[in-house]
């Protein structure tokens, strides 16, 4: 399997493309005809351990890009552009692996069902809920979309910079931060990924505007 970092995988997690062998049948709430049949190339994102309510909680990101001319989007003029589906694979220890598939439905998260208007400010969701500022994103904040689950803010589990490399050029994306929030749901624990574009910024001048903004208090 790919990885993002180019990092070797952890052999003790089981591999998602045995358990992601389909392509999505729709994207941003339009049905999709597939030019193409071959299983999705997964690439490997992150990983990541949860915190208070969840410490218990392991986390491993995947994803796959889809070329917009291998498939016809009904409903959307043809697009030589690309769209992402993310592969959450998690558990809580002791438990079996699940795994969820966050696809854009409409929406600005990538979320595994749709839910209208599921995103609020950062400035409301950490006003509504002091517990979160324990551990919040490193972004942009003014641009940042937080994500909600039922109408209440999710938690922040953890964030991933894509770098430019081979992978990321050829499978994925990069010069984009991905952002992983969880709650307690229906299905046990249910993810949401919101991203960011790092744009013209060097990673470096990117990282010291976040580090401006947190610390003056104006995106608190």
């Amino acid at each position: 399997m790919l990885s993002a970092d180019g990092k070797p995988l952890d052999p003790s997690v089981p591999n998602p493309s045995a358990l992601v062998t389909t392509r999505p049948e729709a994207w941003a709430g339009f049905a999709i005809d597939w030019k193409v049949s071959v299983p999705p190339e997964i690439v490997y994102i992150g990983s990541f351990e949860g915190h208070d309510p969840l410490e218990a909680l392991i986390v491993h990101v995947y994803g796959s890009r889809f070329e917009r001319t291998d498939c016809v989007v009904k409903g959307l003029p043809d697009s030589d552009g690309f769209f992402i589906e993310f592969y959450v694979l998690w558990k809580q220890r002791g438990a079996d692996w699940q795994l969820q598939r966050l696809l854009q439905r409409g929406t600005e998260t990538h979320c595994a069902v749709f839910e209208p208007d599921d995103v609020v400010s950062p400035s409301y969701a950490l006003r509504r809920n002091p517990h979160k500022r324990r551990r919040k994103p490193q972004w942009v904040a003014s641009e940042g979309r937080w994500p909600t689950l039922n109408r209440v803010p999710m938690l922040f589990l953890g964030q991933v910079l894509l770098p430019e490399n081979e992978v990321t050029r050829h499978f994925f994306s990069w010069a984009e931060s991905i952002f992983v929030f969880f709650s307690e749901g229906k299905n046990g624990v249910d993810f949401k990924i919101t991203t960011q574009d790092v744009g013209v910024q060097s990673l470096e001048e990117h990282y010291d505007k976040e580090a401006s903004d947190w610390s003056d208090g104006s995106f608190r």
